[in-house]
């Protein structure tokens, strides 16, 4: 309750987010006041947190460091603007551009924030529908396979050192067209059959 409305009242008192989360930690973990024992605290992995945190870090620059701009700069070209007018084609496209650009930004809320943005402007220099450009993407941004860092359920079994990042390569590409064939098929019938394509 107390880590909540601490996030809750942040504009009062000004802490990052991260700040009362920490506190959360330490106070789980507090003799006679937390909730969990020392024992289960250092058996938790922390490889997979710091995974976690360097992903969304690398999200954050992305964002700051004017990479973002730079490739909704280089996504409007006349010829991209040409294909997001057709909703059939706009679609593919988007699921392709989606998933590559989702191995650069590996982390899915940090590829979420990053592309939508660009996408709504993108949708809009075309006349495109902006909620099925991204609804598309942030499928897309769901269905991260190829690399472990792409989604947390990857970097929780990766975590148990029983898989490496080169086991994810070929089936995740299989996992990628699969997926990208799955909402193609999806849009063309249902989609278009509700009126949203």
């Amino acid at each position: 309750m107390l880590i909540v409305g601490l996030w809750f009242t942040e504009s009062l008192h000004g802490l990052h987010p991260s700040i009362p989360a920490l506190i959360g930690v330490i106070l789980m973990a507090l003799p006679g006041v937390g909730c969990s024992k020392w024992a289960n605290m250092v058996k938790i992995n922390f490889d997979t947190i710091l995974i976690m945190g360097v992903t969304l870090s690398q999200g954050y620059g992305f964002n700051h460091s004017g990479a973002a701009e730079l490739v909704g700069g280089s996504l409007s070209a006349d010829w991209i603007i040409d294909l997001l007018r057709s909703p059939v084609i706009g679609v593919i496209f988007i699921l392709l551009i989606t998933q590559i650009l989702h191995l650069a930004v590996a982390n899915v809320s940090a590829a979420v924030v990053t592309l939508i943005p660009i996408f709504i402007g993108l949708s809009a220099k075309a006349g495109a529908d902006p909620v099925l450009i991204c609804i598309t993407a942030s499928l897309a941004c769901l269905h991260g396979y190829i690399l472990v860092v792409e989604a947390t359920p990857n970097i929780i079994v990766h975590s148990t050192g029983q898989i490496q990042q080169k086991e994810f390569v070929i089936p995740g590409l299989h996992m990628t067209m699969i997926m990208i064939l799955v909402t193609i098929f999806t849009a063309v019938t249902w989609w278009n059959w509700i009126g949203f394509l």
